[in-house]
């Protein structure tokens, strides 16, 4: 994995760390909602932190926004991962 700084949107968390794409259907990103306050706000306080020397770090690697999802919704995040893929390889299809 490489270091990512961008934005800490549930959107770009799922594309880079969740389906490795460019871009993601919308109706892929609504599964996830449930936990969109979560992710955003655990990558948010991350990247607000420094290595000490004043320089942002990366949330790429590091795990940052899948410690956001509880344990107890384990099995529904990996049901929506696997509806968010088919509905990725539906609009690839197209």
């Amino acid at each position: 994995m490489s270091d990512y700084y961008g934005t800490a949107t549930l959107g770009n968390w799922l594309c880079e760390e969740v389906f490795k794409a460019d871009e993601l259907p919308k109706e892929a990103i609504d599964l996830f909602e449930k936990w969109r306050e979560a992710v955003e706000s655990n990558i948010e306080d991350w990247m607000e932190t420094d290595d000490g020397d004043g320089n942002n770090l990366s949330w790429r690697g590091w795990g940052r926004g899948f410690n956001a999802i509880p344990d107890e919704d384990e099995g529904e995040f990996d049901l929506a991962i696997e509806e968010g893929r088919a509905i990725k390889a539906s609009y690839q299809s197209q």
